[in-house]
């Protein structure tokens, strides 16, 4: 299933470039993206002028899902935490396969069958990693040259 705003990327497509600016893409796409590897697929697919577009949506939705996460696990709303997990590991499946992805769909599992409170501090463990990973897909595309800053 795709949420909203990745449908609307997948419907835009990349946009149209002057050879001039696809030499410059290729440029940057060398520097500014070799310390964040989940973000090559991505730039594969859309051209790094994009790629700033869809981090900059993708973490400003993690950042809403993962507060609404975090309510839910404080309020141990399985249904919420259920839903607000799903939209997470959802949009960071546009990344590509990962480890991440992975956890997160283990976790998924859990919390749609178990419902044990043993999967909530596995659940907060998850939630950082996450926002982690925002994080550092948003200081790599803000970064002049690639420069991941601390």
């Amino acid at each position: 299933m795709v949420n909203g705003w990745t449908h609307q990327l997948l419907l835009a497509g990349p946009a149209s470039r002057s050879p001039e600016d696809a030499d410059a893409d290729e440029i940057r796409t060398e520097t500014a993206f070799d310390d964040c590897p989940e973000l090559a697929a991505l730039v594969d697919m859309l051209g790094p002028a994009e790629v700033h577009k869809v981090v900059a949506l993708l973490v400003e939705v993690t950042r809403a899902d993962i507060a609404a996460l975090d309510r839910a696990i404080r309020a141990y709303d399985y249904d919420q935490a259920t839903q607000q997990l799903h939209r997470i590991v959802g949009s960071y499946h546009l990344l590509g396969p990962s480890a991440l992805a992975d956890e997160g769909r283990e976790l998924l599992a859990e919390l749609r069958t178990e419902r044990s409170p043993s999967t909530l501090p596995r659940l907060w463990l998850y939630r950082d990693r996450v926002m982690a990973l925002a994080t550092r897909l948003e200081k790599t595309v803000a970064a002049p040259h690639g420069q991941v800053t601390a």
